[in-house]
């Protein structure tokens, strides 16, 4: 068990560095999410734009399903995360149920404070086609990817990156 713990650290420092350092070699503008949000009471939000927002230093896409065990997994700690730090940080829930019909009751349930809206298939194949989930895309304030993390994300890694982006 420490073997894998001591993998899944040097993992995710070596990737914070990449992150921080700016070591990618290519850094695409994100496609656009668009869409009515799933929760307009508990998030404020009615619709997003992605290519329309500003004023934050970091916006998370975050692709998850209700049926996804790691998925249900991060979704307290990217609600905490955007609890404190929404003036600088916008997340976006993007579920990829094929059915949405349940996901509103289930976001009200778990009182998720950050917009989600219902992934369509152009969307998915923009981002590189998601065939694994949870996936999150990390984006700056001009537009750009960041970095990208396959994977459920936690309180620690999202701490280390608030401390690395300087907010």
């Amino acid at each position: 068990m420490k073997a894998k713990k001591a993998v899944y650290l040097t993992a995710v420092i070596f990737s914070l560095f990449v992150f921080i350092n700016g070591a990618f070699a290519y850094t695409p503008k994100a496609p656009d999410i668009r869409g009515s949000v799933l929760n307009p009471a508990l998030s404020g939000f009615k619709s997003i734009d992605l290519h329309k927002i500003t004023g934050k230093k970091l916006i998370i896409v975050n692709f998850w399903a209700t049926w996804c065990p790691p998925c249900r997994a991060e979704l307290h700690d990217l609600n905490e995360f955007y609890k404190h730090n929404e003036k600088n940080v916008l997340i976006i829930g993007v579920n990829v149920n094929v059915n949405g019909s349940s996901i509103p009751e289930f976001i009200k349930k778990r009182e998720l404070v950050y917009p989600v809206v219902h992934a369509n298939i152009i969307e998915m194949e923009n981002y590189g086609g998601i065939n694994f989930i949870p996936q999150s895309f990390f984006i700056n304030p001009e537009g750009r990817i960041i970095f990208h993390w396959q994977g459920p994300l936690n309180s620690q890694m999202l701490s280390e990156i608030k401390q690395k982006m300087g907010f």
